[in-house]
This record gives C-alpha cells, sequence and structure tokens, in this order.
C-alpha cells in the first residue's frame, strides 16, 4: 500500500511540476576512471591532504593521486604494518591532522601518509559480527576538538581513546539512553555540542560544557532545534552551515525531503523540500557540503543538487551521458572540495568526478529551433545587440532569434520577415544612423528599424553570389562580400532614393571568396579574402591602398594566401588571422610580426575579438585562444575547460557592451565575460612525489629532511616523478640538474624526469611552477645531491696510482740502467777478452818475430817456421777479432743469427779441411733469447771444440744442437778410427777450452764406442 501511494505521489508531482520543470545545470566534469589508473568503479570516499594529494578510498584499496600518477596501497602478505582490508569505506582527516581509515569489515587504523604504514585500532562494540559486517553501515565522524568517533548507525556510538588506542562505549562523553537509536551523530562546529539524530524520537544534544543531555523528553538546554523539530520522527543527515543555519533529512511516505532552520533569525528556511520535480524516480539524500564561499550541495542516490540562496530552491546537477565533461552517475557516496575549490564526487558505480563551480567561465548555448521544435542544429553565425540589450542571432539555414541579457530565449517579436520562409541571416552591423541595424541575407538586404521593430527587404537580382558580410563605412555606404564574387559597394548618395541603383562591383579585387570586412579607425575598408590575401581600400577614392597576400615585399607578404579574420586593435596595430597564424601589422613601421603560427594554434582560425584588458581573443576549428601580444603567450580553451563544442565558424564572433563576448560554433553559441577569467593567479609549489634510485623508490619524508642526498657509485641512474598538485588549472614544470643540464628544460605531461648516468659529482636540481604566461613560481624547489666516485675515480687513488706509476717507472729505470750496466760489463769484459787475446797474440808475435829475425841468417829453415807461426797467430787474431765484432754488432743480437754464423764456420771448415761436418738445429735453440756474451761464449766453445776434433783428424762429424732442460747441447758424433785418440782425449784439457768452459760453467764429455766416438758439449743456459 505504502508503495502505490509512493508511485501516485511520483506520477502527481511528474504531471504537476512538468510545466516549471527548472533545466538541470551541466557543468563541466573531469573523469577518472579504471583506464585513467582507478583500482574500481566505486568509489567510497576523498579527502586532500595537508601536501595536496589526493586520497581515493575504493572497494579494492587506498589510491594516492597527485593529477598525474596514481600510487596504490593495499594488504600485503606477513605484513602488519599494511591495510588489512582492501575495501576502504572512509578516509578522514581529523583536526590533528590524523589520518583515519576506515574499512568496509569494521576495521580502524591511523595511516602514515609519509612512511604508507597503519596502525590498527580496537575497536570494541556490543555486536562485533554486525561491525565486520560489509553491509552495515559505518562512518567516522571528528569534531572540532580532535575527538574522533565510530558510529554504526541505528546501533552503537563509540569513541576513540588516545592512550589506549581503542574506539569504546567507555570513553563516551555521555550515556545515551538503552532504548535510543542514534542514525546519525553530527558535532555543532564552533561549540561542545554533540548532536544525535534519533530513529522515531527526533533530536538529542549532549553539551560538554554544562554535562546537560537534552532531548524531546526534557530539553534542558532550551535548544531551539529539539523544540521546533519537536514532532519530527526520523531526522538524519543533520548539518550546520557557516551562516547558522541547521540541515537535515527527513523522510514522509518513502521520499526523502530537506528541512532547513536559520538558529540566528529562528526562522524556517526550508519545510518539507522535495525532489519528484526534478527526480521523478528513486533518490535519497546522503550528505551535505558547504563549500569555502557558502555555496550547499547536496548528493545521494540519483541527486547531486546546488542550493540556490536567492531562489530558495534546489538546481539538479544534469545527471546522464552527453559528452566526455559530462556526469553520469546512480549514487554519489562522497562530495568533497578540495584545496582549490574543486567539488571531488565519489560514486558507486562510475569511478570519480572533479568539477569547479566557480571555474565555469563558458556558457554553452543551444537555439532552440523554430523549424525542428527542439534544440536546433544550425550554428550561430552572427550577433547584435538590441535597444533593449537583448541579443539578436542569426543562424546559419535557420531563422533570426533573440535572446534577453542573460542568454535566455524571447521571442523574436520583429515584423516584416516572410511568415512561412527561412529567413536566414547571414551577418549583421549597425548602422550610423541611430536605431537601425543592417541584416545581409543570401539575396538581400533588411534594415532594421529598432524603435518599431519592424525591418523593411531590399532586394539585390544582381549579386552574383550570396553574401557572407556587410559593414557599413564612415560615409554611410556598404561593402558587401560574396560567396565567390569578390566586393559589392552600396553608395548611400546614389542608392538614397532607389537602393538598387547604389549598388556596383567593385571590380579593383578579384572575384573571390570574401571571409570577412572590417572598417578600422580612420575609415579604411580592410577585406580579407579566401584566396588573393588582404585589400585595404580607400572609400573616399575607391582605390586599393595596401595589398597584403603570399608574394608580396615591403612588409607585407603573408605566409599564406587566406585571411580569416581582421581586427582593428587600435590606431597604429591591427591583427590578421591568416588560415593558420597570427599577425601584427603596425602601420606606422609598415612591418609584420608573426605573433602565432600552427605551432600554437591548433585547426583553421575562424575569427578575432579585443577584450577590455587588451588581450586577443582567437577562435578556431580546434578551441578558443587567449593571446597577450606583449610577450606572445597563447592559452587555449577547449572542450576540457567547459566548451562543449569547440569547432568554431568562420566570423562568427561579437563583443558586447558589457564586455562579454560571444563565439558561434557549430550547433550552438559560446558565451563568457573574459574579466571573470582567471589563469594560473597563484604560483604552486612543486613537489617531488616519487624519487627512485635504480628504479627503487626512496622514502621521500626522510629523503627531503636530508641536506644532501648522498649517492653511491653504483647508484648513478635516478627518477624524479614531479607535481604541482594543481588539478584545475595546468601548471608548467621547468626543471634543471646544475652540473649536467646547460640550460632550463620544460617537463613534458607526465612531469617525470629520468637521468639514466649520473658521472660522479655534486648536482644540484631546481624545478618550479610555470602559470600560463609563463611567470615562474616565486617558490622553487631546490634539492642538493652528490653521486660517489667509485674507489678507481677518488683522489686518494689517483694519488696511489701516481706513486705506482712513479715506482714503475722507476723500477724500469733502473732495469733499463742495470741491462745498460750488464751490457756495458759484457762489452768490456768482451774487450778485456779481446785485449787479452789480442795482447797475448801479438807478444808471441813479437818474440817470434824477433827469434826469427835472429835465426834469419844462421838457421833460414827454423826462421821459416817462426815466420809460419807468426801468421798463424795474426791470422787467428784476425779471426777472433771478426768473432768479436761480430758478436757485439746489434744485427746480430739473436740466437738464430748465432746459429748462422755456426753454419758459416762450418761450411768454412769444410772447405778449408776438405771435411764432412753436417750440423742439424733445433728449431727451438733458433728462438732463445740469450745475452750477448753468452751466445760469444757459446759460439766459441762451439767453435773451439770443431776446430779441436777437426785438429785430430776428425773428418766425418755429425753435430746436433739441441735443448736439454735448461742447457744447450751440442751433440758432435765422429768417426774416429783415424784419429789420433791420444789428442782426443786431452782436447778437453786444453787451456784455452777448459777456459771458456768454466766462464760458461760448461762441460765437455767424450764417449768413445768402438770406431765412434761422441763429444758432448752442454751450456747451461743463462737468460
Amino acid at each position: 500500500m505504502k508503495n502505490i501511494f509512493l508511485y501516485i505521489s511520483i506520477a502527481i508531482y511528474t504531471l504537476a511540476g512538468s510545466a516549471q520543470k527548472p533545466e538541470p545545470k551541466r557543468y563541466n566534469f573531469a573523469h577518472y576512471t579504471e583506464e585513467s589508473g582507478l583500482l574500481s568503479y566505486q568509489v567510497n570516499s576523498t579527502l586532500q591532504d595537508d601536501e595536496g594529494f589526493i586520497w581515493i578510498g575504493t572497494n579494492e584499496g587506498l589510491q594516492r593521486f597527485d593529477g598525474i600518477r596514481y600510487k596504490n596501497f593495499g594488504q600485503a602478505q606477513n605484513d602488519s604494518s599494511s591495510i588489512l582490508s582492501k575495501a576502504i569505506l572512509q578516509v578522514l582527516l581529523d583536526a590533528n591532522r590524523n589520518f583515519w581509515i576506515l574499512t568496509l569489515d569494521g576495521s580502524v587504523g591511523l595511516f602514515d601518509n609519509k612512511s604508507f604504514t597503519v596502525e590498527m585500532a580496537q575497536v570494541k562494540v556490543k555486536n562485533e559480527v554486525l561491525l565486520a559486517s560489509l553491509t552495515m553501515p559505518k562512518k567516522l565522524i571528528a569534531a572540532d576538538d580532535g575527538t574522533v568517533f565510530l558510529l554504526l548507525p541505528g546501533e552503537e556510538l563509540v569513541t576513540y581513546n588516545k592512550e589506549n588506542h581503542e574506539f569504546s562505549a567507555d570513553h563516551n562523553f555521555f550515556n545515551p539512553k538503552p532504548e535510543w537509536k542514534i542514525v546519525d551523530f553530527i558535532p555543532q562546529p564552533g561549540t561542545k555540542k554533540l548532536w544525535m539524530c534519533l530513529s522515531e524520537q527526533g533530536f538529542a544534544v549532549y553539551d560538554q560544557n554544562t554535562g546537560q543531555l537534552s532531548h524531546n523528553d526534557n530539553n534542558l538546554g532550551q535548544e531551539i532545534i529539539i523544540e521546533h523539530y519537536k514532532n519530527t520522527t526520523n531526522p538524519n543527515k543533520l548539518f550546520f552551515d557557516s551562516r547558522g543555519r541547521a540541515w537535515h533529512v527527513g523522510m514522509a511516505d518513502g521520499l526523502p525531503y530537506i528541512y532547513s532552520y536559520d538558529l540566528q533569525k529562528k526562522e524556517v528556511v526550508l519545510y518539507k523540500y522535495g525532489f519528484l520535480d526534478q527526480v521523478p524516480r528513486h533518490h535519497e539524500i546522503h550528505q551535505f557540503l558547504e563549500q569555502h564561499d557558502g555555496n550547499i550541495w547536496i548528493s545521494g542516490i540519483n541527486i547531486l543538487a546546488k542550493y540556490l540562496e536567492k531562489e530558495k530552491q534546489f538546481e539538479q546537477v544534469h545527471n546522464g551521458y552527453v559528452d566526455d565533461r559530462s556526469i553520469e552517475f546512480i549514487v554519489v557516496t562522497n562530495l568533497n572540495e578540495g584545496r582549490e575549490h574543486n567539488i571531488w564526487v565519489a560514486t558507486g558505480n562510475n569511478g570519480l568526478f572533479r568539477f569547479n563551480p566557480a571555474e565555469e567561465f563558458f556558457t554553452n548555448i543551444g537555439h532552440p529551433s523554430k523549424l525542428a521544435g527542439k534544440i536546433g542544429t544550425g550554428a550561430p553565425i552572427t550577433f547584435i545587440q538590441d535597444l533593449d540589450g537583448s541579443v539578436l542571432v542569426g543562424v546559419w539555414n535557420d531563422h533570426l532569434y533573440r535572446y534577453d541579457h542573460n542568454l535566455k530565449p524571447l521571442p523574436l517579436a520583429i515584423k516584416g520577415f516572410p511568415p512561412n520562409e527561412i529567413t536566414t541571416v547571414v551577418n549583421m552591423c549597425r548602422s550610423r544612423e541611430d536605431g537601425f541595424i543592417w541584416m545581409a541575407v543570401k539575396n538581400g538586404i533588411y534594415k532594421y528599424d529598432q524603435q518599431k521593430r519592424q525591418v523593411k527587404f531590399y532586394q539585390l537580382p544582381n549579386l552574383k553570389s550570396r553574401i557572407r558580410e556587410i559593414e557599413e563605412d564612415k560615409e554611410g555606404n556598404l561593402w558587401l562580400g560574396l560567396q565567390e564574387h569578390g566586393v559589392y559597394k552600396w553608395d548611400t548618395k546614389k542608392g538614397k532614393v532607389n537602393f538598387e541603383k547604389g549598388i556596383s562591383h567593385f571590380t579593383a579585387i578579384p572575384e573571390v571568396r570574401v571571409n570577412k570586412i572590417i572598417i578600422d579607425s580612420k575609415g579604411l575598408v580592410w577585406v580579407g579574402t579566401h584566396t588573393k590575401g588582404l585589400y585595404v581600400l580607400d572609400p573616399k577614392t575607391d582605390s586599393v591602398v595596401l595589398h597584403f597576400h603570399d608574394r608580396a615585399t615591403n612588409g607585407l607578404k603573408l605566409p599564406d594566401k587566406m585571411v580569416a579574420t581582421i581586427l582593428d586593435y587600435n590606431d597604429s596595430l591591427t591583427v590578421i588571422g591568416t588560415s593558420t597564424n597570427v599577425l601584427l601589422y603596425n602601420r606606422l613601421r609598415k612591418n609584420l610580426l608573426s605573433l602565432g603560427s600552427n605551432k600554437t594554434i591548433s585547426g583553421f582560425i575562424r575569427s578575432m575579438e579585443k577584450d577590455s584588458t587588451g588581450y586577443v581573443w582567437v577562435s578556431s576549428t580546434a578551441g578558443l585562444y587567449r593571446v597577450n601580444l606583449q610577450n606572445r603567450v597563447f592559452i587555449r580553451f577547449n572542450r576540457n575547460n567547459g566548451i562543449r563544442n569547440d569547432f568554431f565558424i568562420m566570423s562568427a564572433s561579437y563583443v558586447m557592451p558589457d564586455g562579454r563576448m560571444i563565439y558561434g560554433a557549430s550547433e550552438s553559441m559560446v558565451a563568457f565575460d573574459p574579466a571573470s577569467v582567471k589563469i594560473n593567479t597563484s604560483y604552486p609549489v612543486v613537489n617531488i612525489t616519487d624519487f627512485k634510485v635504480m628504479n627503487r623508490s626512496l622514502p621521500l619524508d626522510s629523503l627531503l629532511r636530508l641536506k644532501t642526498i648522498e649517492l653511491g657509485p653504483n647508484q648513478n641512474s635516478i627518477a624524479i616523478d614531479l607535481s604541482t598538485m594543481s588539478y584545475n588549472t595546468a601548471y608548467g614544470i621547468k626543471y634543471k640538474l646544475e652540473g649536467l643540464d646547460n640550460g632550463w628544460e620544460i617537463a613534458d605531461k607526465t612531469h617525470q624526469l629520468m637521468y639514466t648516468y649520473l658521472p660522479p659529482g655534486s648536482y644540484q636540481f631546481k624545478a618550479n611552477s610555470i602559470n600560463a604566461e609563463g611567470v615562474e613560481g616565486t617558490n622553487p624547489l631546490v634539492l642538493d645531491l652528490s653521486v660517489a666516485a667509485p674507489f678507481w675515480k677518488t683522489r686518494w687513488f689517483y694519488g696511489l696510482l701516481a706513486l705506482l706509476i712513479g715506482f714503475i717507472f722507476f723500477w724500469l729505470d733502473k732495469i733499463r740502467m742495470q741491462r745498460k750496466e750488464a751490457v756495458h760489463k759484457m762489452r768490456s769484459n768482451i774487450a778485456i777478452s779481446l785485449h787479452e787475446e789480442v795482447n797475448t797474440a801479438l807478444s808471441q808475435i813479437n818474440i817470434l818475430s824477433e827469434m826469427a829475425k835472429i835465426k834469419a841468417k844462421s838457421d833460414p829453415t827454423k826462421s821459416t817456421e817462426f815466420i809460419d807461426q807468426i801468421h798463424s797467430k795474426s791470422h787467428n787474431m784476425i779471426i777472433a777479432m771478426d768473432d768479436m765484432l761480430w758478436s757485439i754488432s746489434p744485427d746480430n743480437d739473436s740466437m738464430e743469427k748465432t746459429v748462422e754464423r755456426m753454419t758459416e764456420y762450418i761450411d768454412a771448415l769444410n772447405n778449408r779441411h776438405n771435411t764432412g761436418i753436417e750440423i742439424l738445429v733445433d728449431d727451438r735453440v733458433k728462438s732463445l733469447e740469450l745475452d750477448m756474451q753468452y751466445r760469444h761464449n757459446a759460439f766459441l766453445l762451439f767453435k773451439d771444440s770443431i776446430l779441436g776434433l777437426v785438429n785430430v783428424c776428425a773428418s766425418q762429424c755429425k753435430i746436433h744442437l739441441t735443448l736439454e732442460k735448461s742447457n744447450l747441447l751440442y751433440t758432435m758424433q765422429i768417426n774416429s778410427e783415424s784419429c789420433d785418440m791420444q789428442k782426443l782425449n786431452n782436447l778437453k784439457y786444453r787451456r784455452d777450452i777448459v777456459k771458456r768452459l768454466n766462464a760458461t760453467k760448461a762441460t765437455l764429455n767424450l764417449q768413445v764406442l768402438g770406431n765412434h766416438s761422441i763429444l758432448e758439449l752442454r751450456i747451461p743456459i743463462v737468460h
């Protein structure tokens, strides 16, 4: 029965209120979804902390959002300091700035948003099963003094005790009556009063100052609310605003109603205010929110509305998908205002939304088409204000429309238009004749008498194509720009009696499409064409004064052929818009200056207007730009800023007398007050939101307290995440790492900086915010850091290395000197040996020569023998000197050369004595690196041994030269059949051979095997 009554009520309210049903307000929302990084579409709570981070409690965990990146927190196995339940029902900052978390299963904890750990509090309630129930409502409530309460609506209220770190009824300030069911609980701001909404029993309040508990049965404190709402049985959602008004929700016949009472004026503000006229379906009210500016908002199931103070009614926000800047929801779970005065709207089914009512600069207006009987699809292309302050709007392929000062539709109320025809007014201009407006249509001109509210039509059959532009010069002449055939002029003198006779084709301009005509402050006519540039005409002489085009010189050259729009900025400056360029022409200096191009402007330029502060507003097919001529800064506004259709129309713009601007877009028009568009008036501090070393995040809280961040030699790769904590306005960030970056850089949209390799050294990182005008913030971020060098790049290592290198040089020099000394000693020994041999040989020669001289006469035969001996001695001396000189020659400083010398010597013996000596040399011997004296002694031993064998008649001999361990081994196998064995045995005892054996520590052994003998010469190798 109750449901039937509810449905009947809805039907009655729907029918009765359909005529006065207020239009829902459309705001510009930013939408955060799982695709953008949100953990879940079911968002339960949000808050903004003191640093500016947005904390989001979802059914899938806790998130921190900095405007760019999300950081997620949830359960961690075997970590008692992590969040013990992933479903976060509520996040709350109390008066002491403690961060509280309430989970869906009733767990409560203090969360450290620096170390990201949680300390769970004990919760003592009568029914723990209800506390843990996922369907049981529960909420945390914070008082002004920092006290925190936990309410299980209709069941129990418990208070937090810091010493015991627990919630318990034992810590409550009062004892509620056992029969009371507390459905809501609210500390009254600025007082010590704790209010309760009681099921079936109205209101109750406990005054901590007096200790009095007031309620319906005993209003000890004479509380006005209790007295006024004494007969109210089921109040809920009690709320106190800053104006001293108390708001609450009451239920009647299954429907929610709002009640409001002014405690200061002691009067009713609202009584039983319902929403059936705006929300003719199931709806509930769950929350009140007061913004910093005093605006009151409510939210709940199918409800999000703002209270209009003057009208004393709530204006519902349009709920339903229109475009990507609209909002669509079933239930709003939480409203929260951030420090930028954004309202964060958490929904239980569609993620998180953000909007800023105070920064809804642009009003989007669709025209109610007379043809379609609904919002039309034609493009508003021309605007002008009438005498009464209303605005006339011409719509392409549609009629002329009238709007009031607030741009609400009004009846056109103009006589003279054909009643059954589409009269498309394509352009309008004000006449110099007071009270008249010229209106151009496709095939003629209407003259509108503003006083009489009627028009008179002048048909122009001789025009070759339709009219696009109309302007009246200072002489009263009309200039018409056509679609395809250039410019026509209507001469006011010639056409005064017969309008048609005043029209003539202005042949100085080619027959091309005309995009824009303006009359400047000096009376010159500026004509922008589609393919032939820009013409400046003198209407008095009908001559072309200037022609700007893509092939011009003398400061008149344009970057392309098309001129879309022109703006007479002041007496000396004209702004020219081509297809993608904005140019500034200085009429005094006669030069063109580029203000912007397709690098700064998206889309094709459509129209331009100047506001009262000197900014130029440029529309394009991709947005609206505010241009500062002084610093050439372009600020773009598009659908992200509330312009629902940012595809603007050619030459469709107008500045109203009060400074507001209207721009025509496809299917709608956009109106705004440039003076209210406040952009980046503050300069936020750049925050480091993450600091990674070798791809591992460091704890920021302790890191930023360091005077200098010191990194090890293996920690030379860092990543820094930055954020301005600005969510509503986009700020740029410029940064520089002094010691590495040559100049300032602009961070990309991610605001993430990567330094993959930092050489050892000291650095200073600087970052600052930049507003839309390019102005830097006043409080830059400065961070000192250093990267330690590896030990091989430290000063002490370089010093040690220098000492080592010095020692090596010293050692090498010492070895060099030792070698030099050894070579010198070797050469000295060789020289001494040579000296001894030569001296001995010369002495013997001298003695023999004396004896030969004595015996020359007495004994010639003996004298001849002495002379032969002298010859032999001198020959041997020459050979010894030759061997000595050969050995000390640098060209023969190898064992291979010594072996060649041995071979040559054997060949000489074979030739001289007709012997058959053969030698076989091991290749290993040739590669030996032996000093010069050793090679010389080895050669002489070999030579003396071979010569001794030849002298004892060893005519056949085979020699094998090889290595055996660390010895150079000469093995000589001889046929000793015809040898003098006595001489052969005595060979190793010869004085010269013994001397050389001792000098080289060599051994000489003889083995006689029948007719063969083996002579073995073993010389130890000394390197």
